[in-house]
């Protein structure tokens, strides 16, 4: 059973907790770190996002096999798209015409794992 007491009168427990508290910070990442996290969640917190981010994880993509693959409108996959795109989790090339979107580095690792969650 935890005993701990939140917020103690007593001003030698208050110290003790107040200390308690301050050691847990430090197992926080850096506010900026914290920043870019939630913006990158923010960003795959819509379920066509999230989708096209599993697809994109096994290989880029153009415009034309999203939408094959997710059964979503053009235009609406394009919107989500540019949403990821200013959110920095995917870029995009040229390649015979067509424009491929490609998944950044700094995502793959955070899909992977929440794909193998059971």
């Amino acid at each position: 059973m935890d005993t701990r007491r939140c917020c103690p009168q007593d001003p030698d427990t208050k110290a003790e907790w107040e200390a308690d508290l301050a050691s847990q910070l430090a197992f926080l990442p850096d506010e900026e770190h914290i920043e870019t996290l939630a913006e990158i969640l923010h960003a795959l917190s819509h379920p066509i996002r999230l989708k096209m981010a599993f697809l994109l994880l096994t290989q880029d993509q153009c415009v034309c096999e999203l939408v094959q693959l997710t059964g979503k409108a053009s235009n609406l996959v394009s919107h989500h798209l540019m949403v990821m795109r200013k959110s920095g989790l995917v870029s995009a090339y040229m390649n015979s015409g067509e424009k491929y979107y490609k998944l950044k580095e700094i995502i793959m690792p955070l899909l992977k794992k929440i794909k193998n969650i059971d």
